[in-house]
């Protein structure tokens, strides 16, 4: 995030010089400076989503009427919610905007993940892994950009107080972590899979994606009865399967 965003900007036009059409998804905390020509510029380009963030309801509620329409893994780096401070996430809720939430079972309590899964409308659940390169490899050191952090126990550690700083978790360890707090399977795989390209304007169906069915694209992932991964294919070809 960038205390001024025209900062932001000036970076973004450089990156698409470089890498033209491959940025998505850009994510901004909406009190700093140069918000309103911040998200002019680019919300037609970009699905614009607010993320580590001191932003209070109505400084998020500007940025979501001005054009952004998602929230970086929510409850996290941001101001906390209250009674009287009802912060982001009730922002995000009025405005029917995306949420990104962190599903390792480290970042939130079960009982909150029930909580969103059953308060914001199934179509905007995004459920992502927020993982770094410590994933899937032993405990030990590794880097988060120019961090060092510590993996052990599957969770990460940061700082004298040992925050977290990003998973180690995937999506189909998220998928079982939500199964078993004994939120409704369908929001679940929506949340994996149809929501994360409806925030990017996508329609699934041009893609063929989503569906198994004749015409479509045979990328798909099987669970075995206790929603741990099985088969993971792709376009047809299997890529992966339980202990082989």
């Amino acid at each position: 995030s960038f205390l001024d965003l025209r900062s932001g900007d000036v970076l973004l036009k450089e990156l698409e010089a470089d890498f033209p059409g491959l940025i998505k998804i850009v994510s901004f905390a909406p009190e700093a400076e140069g918000r309103e020509e911040f998200i002019k510029n680019n919300c037609h380009k970009y699905s614009l989503s607010l993320a580590h963030t001191e932003a209070d309801y109505s400084c998020a509620s500007k940025a979501f009427d001005e054009g952004a329409n998602s929230v970086t893994h929510l409850l996290n780096a941001m101001r906390e919610v209250s009674k009287r401070a009802p912060g982001v996430p009730a922002a995000a809720f009025d405005k029917k905007a995306f949420v990104e939430i962190i599903c390792d079972g480290k970042h939130i309590e079960e009982p909150v993940l029930r909580m969103l899964f059953n308060t914001f409308d199934e179509n905007r659940i995004i459920t992502v892994s927020d993982s770094m390169r410590g994933t899937g490899m032993p405990d030990g050191n590794y880097l988060l950009a120019v961090i060092n952090v510590e993996v052990k126990g599957g969770r990460t550690y940061f700082g004298p107080n040992g925050d977290l700083a990003g998973s180690v978790s995937n999506l189909a360890e998220e998928y079982k972590v939500l199964l078993d707090a004994g939120i409704d399977k369908v929001k679940v795989i929506k949340s994996l899979t149809i929501n994360p390209l409806l925030r990017l304007r996508i329609n699934p169906e041009e893609i063929r994606l989503g569906r198994i069915l004749p015409g479509y694209r045979a990328s798909f992932n099987i669970f075995d009865s206790d929603n741990r991964l099985d088969v993971c294919a792709v376009n047809g070809n299997m890529v992966s399967r339980a202990g082989k």
